[in-house]
Order: C-alpha cells, then sequence, then structure tokens
C-alpha cells in the first residue's frame, strides 16, 4: 500500500510558534547601536566627572598658592604676615614630619587629577573615589582644627580643603554611576580634547601662581614703616634679637648688601629682645644707648658675644672700647627708664603689625620672615631697581577661571559628542 508523501522539513526550519519567519532579514554589516545597560546614569556620571576635574584642578591651585607662601617666608604675595593664612602657617598643623602640608599637597592633587582624566573602568573610578575620600576625610579634619584649635581661618587652606571635599563627593557619583558597567564607566571619563584642556589648566593652575608672586602687589606700608623711609634710598627694617640664632644668622647678609650699596642702603635696627634670652634685653639697652656712628661696630659685637657676656657692665666696657661713651654714662642711659620705653614701644610695634617669629624684616613694603638671605637680597635688589610692573590678584583669578572654563566647555562638548555606530 502506498503510503502518503511527507512534506518536506528543511533541517534549518525554525521551531513552530517563534514567529521567526515574519522577522526582516538581517542586513549584514548594518550598523546598529543598542542603548548600552545603565547609559540612563551616563549624563550624572558626566556632570560628576566634570564637577571632580574642577574640584581636583581648584584645589591644585590653591596649593600652588600655599606653596610659594611658605617658600617665600613671608613675603605678602598672597597673604600677609597679619593673615589667617599666616596664623594657620606657623602652627604646629602646618606640617607633617617637618614637611610642608603644600609641598606634599601640590604633587598629591597633581597625580590624583591625572588619575582621574586616565580612569576608564568601573575599578579605575572606585579607585580614585577611595583616594579622593580619604582626601574628603582629612579636609573636614584640617577645617575642624582651624576652627576648634587655632581659631583663625587660612582662606587658601580653605580653597584646598573645601575643593578636596567636592572632589570628594563626585568622585563617588562617578564611581556608583559607573559600576561594573565599561560603558557607563567610559562616559564618565573625558575624551582626548578634554584630557588635553584639562592638562594645560593643571599646567595653568600650578604655573600662574609662580607668575603672580614675581609681581605681587604690595600693599601700602604701614605709617611706622613708612616713616623709617628715606627718599633715594632702600631702607631695611629689621626686628631683632642679638641673642637669637637666626637674627645672628641674617646679620652678616644685612651688613654684606649695606657695604655693597653704601649710598642706596639703609640698614634700621628695631629691637625685640626675647624673655627666653637672658641676654637680650641688657644688648637691646646697649644698642639704644650707642651714637649712630658706631651703632654697626656695636651690632656686630653684639650678634657675636656669648650669651654670658651680655650683662650691664661687660657692655658698657665694650661701649668705652668702641667710643660709643664713658662707661657710667653708658650705664646710666641702659638703666633709664627711657631707654626701656623705646625697647618696649619697638616690641610692641612687632605685634601690632602681627609680626611671628624673628628676624622680622621690612624692605620697602615687603616682608620676609627668619634668615632667608636669597629673599632678603632679592627684595634689595628690587627695591633698586626703582618701580616695577605688579600683578592684581583679581587678574589672577581671571586666568585660571578662564582656563577652566575652557576645560569645562571642552570636556562637556566632546562627552555629549555621539559614540561611533556599533558593526553588526
Amino acid at each position: 500500500m502506498a503510503t502518503a508523501p511527507q512534506p518536506d522539513k528543511p533541517d534549518d526550519a525554525s521551531p513552530a510558534g517563534t514567529g521567526d519567519e515574519t522577522s526582516p532579514p538581517r542586513v549584514a554589516g548594518a550598523g546598529t547601536n543598542p542603548e548600552p545597560r545603565g547609559s540612563g546614569r551616563a549624563p550624572i556620571a558626566r556632570v560628576a566627572a566634570m564637577v571632580k576635574h574642577l574640584a581636583i584642578a581648584t584645589a591644585l591651585w590653591a596649593s600652588a598658592v600655599l606653596f610659594i607662601d611658605y617658600r617665600n617666608a613671608g613675603d605678602p604675595a598672597f597673604c600677609g604676615v597679619a593673615s589667617g593664612c599666616f596664623a594657620v602657617r606657623v602652627s604646629a598643623y602646618s606640617h607633617i614630619g617637618g614637611v610642608p602640608l603644600p609641598v606634599l599637597a601640590l604633587p598629591a592633587f597633581a597625580i590624583l587629577l591625572v588619575a582621574s582624566l586616565a580612569a576608564r573602568t568601573g575599578p579605575q573610578h572606585r579607585l580614585v573615589a577611595g583616594i579622593a575620600g580619604l582626601g574628603g576625610v582629612a579636609a573636614l579634619a584640617l577645617i575642624a582644627i582651624q576652627a576648634i584649635v587655632i581659631k583663625s581661618f587660612c582662606q587658601w587652606c580653605v580653597i584646598v580643603d573645601t575643593s578636596t571635599i567636592v572632589a570628594a563627593l563626585a568622585a563617588g557619583s562617578v564611581a556608583l554611576s559607573a559600576g561594573n558597567d565599561d560603558a557607563v564607566a567610559g562616559a564618565a571619563a573625558a575624551r582626548v580634547p578634554a584630557m588635553v584642556a584639562w592638562g594645560v589648566a593643571g599646567a595653568a593652575a600650578i604655573g600662574l601662581p609662580f607668575v603672580w608672586a614675581r609681581y605681587p602687589a604690595v600693599p601700602p606700608m604701614p605709617p611706622e614703616i613708612q616713616a623709617e623711609q628715606v627718599e633715594g634710598k632702600v631702607t631695611v627694617v629689621s626686628f631683632t634679637d642679638f641673642e637669637c640664632p637666626y637674627c645672628r644668622r641674617l646679620h652678616p647678609i644685612l651688613d654684606e648688601i649695606a657695604a655693597a650699596h653704601p649710598d642706596r642702603v639703609r640698614i634700621v635696627r628695631r629691637m625685640k629682645p626675647l624673655t627666653g634670652h637672658p641676654g637680650a634685653m641688657p644688648a637691646a639697652k646697649a644698642y639704644v644707648c650707642t651714637p649712630e656712628p658706631q651703632r654697626a661696630a656695636m651690632a656686630t659685637r653684639l650678634y657675636e658675644a656669648p650669651s654670658p657676656q651680655l650683662t650691664e657692665k661687660k657692655l658698657a666696657d665694650l661701649a668705652v672700647e668702641l667710643g660709643a661713651g664713658e662707661r657710667e654714662a653708658f650705664l646710666a642711659c641702659m638703666r633709664a627708664p627711657s631707654t626701656k620705653a623705646i625697647i618696649d614701644k619697638e616690641s610692641d610695634l612687632v605685634e601690632k603689625l602681627g609680626g611671628r617669629g624673628l628676624p622680622y624684616t621690612w624692605i620697602g613694603g615687603r616682608v620676609i620672615l627668619g634668615a632667608n638671605g636669597p629673599r632678603v637680597e632679592e627684595a634689595v635688589e628690587d627695591g633698586l631697581s626703582g618701580p616695577r610692573p605688579t600683578l592684581p590678584l583679581s587678574g589672577l583669578y581671571v586666568a585660571v577661571g578662564l582656563a577652566f572654563a575652557a576645560a569645562l566647555a571642552l570636556t562637556w562638548r566632546s562627552s555629549s559628542d555621539p559614540a561611533p555606530a556599533v558593526q553588526g
């Protein structure tokens, strides 16, 4: 008996009910761009990444400013000696292991900015977020120390600390948005033009403060320092303690400067004897009682004398030796209340001007703290060369702001460009 013919069933037939037989055919090579998993988080990551880069660059800029001011030993390029910045700087919390915090912060923020720009994958963003988070915790602690312990705020330190906290929050947002999705993690990172722009902005954040520091807008001199000035001469007003080791170190530098420019540089010493130096007050009295022609020689002998020789009787003998007066008359001058009153007035002036530490030296309107010979010589040479151009601090804000704005604009533009199509 013949069997009914069976319908042909090709080997590649689709199972019944799949509906594939009605699907349009795939076109080889057609471009497709499926929505990546988690792409709804990409705009958040993009904005957070921009905030993160900006915050790190701002912290880098303020760290450069502080680095310069710490190096300049009181020269008020950005912070005067009476400012909160200087109060923080001379505190015990401004150094770690003897190293100033800005010296550590400057390379740390530079490295963090590079790492932030280079991060692409979720794990890389989490690493940056972890580092930034540790910095944020340290920044909170430093703000608390300024408020509670030092009781004075450094404006540039606050910029660094606030920017660090913002960077930590933004980095955490980027890491959470990225998750394990490389597509979203990549969206959080700047592309090549933006990376270059942030590199330029970072270089500007470091370099521009050095330019402004070279041409500082020096504030007007206090009336007491202005009264010491002599037309046609550079006047160096140095508050000193003859027993202070740093004052003794600065003395030969000032002597060499005066000898090199005898008609153009005038050295004025004002007294600030410290209570911890037993010979400081007798030495200050001896200097005040010494006539002007013998004062330079007296100063040299006072700086060189061992502490046990800085007594009234031995200093009176020294005055006779230098031709500064008769012994009894010199002793009477040293013991006179008017001599002590002069020294007290000069000592009080240091406090009034905001001086902290000795030697405390004014060269024109510029201030140098400590035995910083190169800075003293530089300030004197600047004074001898006459008026020089100055750069107002507002100009630094504008220049750095423009660099940051350009980087932000390029980041937004490049991260908003459509991703290249994925070939099917």
